[in-house]
């Protein structure tokens, strides 16, 4: 089992070049969710939107609010956890800044600990993420990604909405507000391929990258929804999000076995279905208000 662990950190480029790939998929998955939260009330009717859920979120914009993320992976030979502190996310500042904690456990080995600090800059239409990991800062620039900037993202209301599938109101009352949101998960596998070819670090070559983008539109698009539950707190000033993605990542693990079937062994095919089962990955967030006049 731990061979199958030490190849995929071989192929992400050894375990610090995957903690960053990791962080960038994070804040990603976190930048979706937080500035998306108005477009979902969207996928209700008008009538709805107005009435229920358009409002609160509008509170939370102008008063402002930090963000808090819990995100771990529990396997049968390694533990990973990330604690992320977010601040600047009320679209008042075009810069936010996250702080993160993580931590990597391998059985057998000892614990490692990162602390990491990233900045995410609005640049027009353009996400500028700047990542410090053990005294280096990286740069990545993701086009056409609005999180920061409240009037442009305004204009991008509509194309946010196509990233929301559906949304079922579970539950409206004076003190809570509960929603479960179906991601359109092929807009949002449209939302990495454009960060992928606008990376020039990750890939040694032209054909490299082409490389990986075949073979991530086979096994993404089989991949399935995610799915997110959303309860909003209105006397306290809460938002929490929980997002399990276990199933999900189930799915992609599952197709690259189908894709490299024939370059796997029996053995390892099956020490992996074994590994996913009792595999888990969540992800948890509490959006707090800043300003709770």
């Amino acid at each position: 089992k731990n061979a199958i662990l030490s190849n995929m950190l071989d192929i992400y480029g050894g375990d610090k070049l995957m903690i960053r790939k990791i962080i960038i998929v994070m804040w990603m998955l976190l930048a979706f969710v937080s500035s998306n939260q108005v477009s979902a009330a969207g996928q209700l009717t008008m009538t709805d939107v107005e009435r229920y859920l358009a409002p609160i979120y509008q509170e939370f914009e102008a008063r402002g609010s930090k963000v808090k993320v819990d995100l771990e992976l529990i396997t049968p030979i390694a533990n990973f956890n990330a604690k992320i502190d977010v601040l600047g996310v009320d679209s008042k500042s075009k810069v936010s800044k996250l702080d993160y904690q993580i931590e990597f456990l391998m059985l057998g080995k000892a614990k490692k600990e990162f602390t990491i600090q990233q900045y995410l800059e609005q640049n027009g239409t353009d996400l500028h993420v700047y990542t410090q990991l053990d005294k280096q800062w990286t740069k990545q620039i993701i086009p056409n990604l609005i999180i920061n900037d409240k009037k442009l993202a305004e204009k991008q209301k509509g194309e946010r909405l196509e990233f929301i599938k559906s949304v079922e109101l579970l539950n409206y009352n004076t003190e809570q507000v509960e929603l479960a949101v179906v991601v359109n998960t092929t807009r949002l596998y449209d939302l990495v391929e454009k960060a992928i070819l606008a990376d020039k670090t990750s890939f040694k070559t032209p054909e490299a990258k082409t490389e990986f983008l075949t073979a991530y539109h086979e096994i993404m698009s089989k991949a399935g929804d995610i799915t997110y539950k959303e309860k909003i707190d209105r006397k306290n000033k809460v938002i929490d999000l929980e997002i399990d993605f276990t199933d999900f990542t189930r799915n992609i693990v599952n197709n690259v076995i189908a894709k490299y079937d024939k370059k796997m062994k029996d053995k390892d095919k099956q020490d992996l279905a074994k590994f996913l089962a009792a595999s888990k990955l969540t992800m948890k967030s509490e959006v707090i208000m800043l300003d709770k006049q």
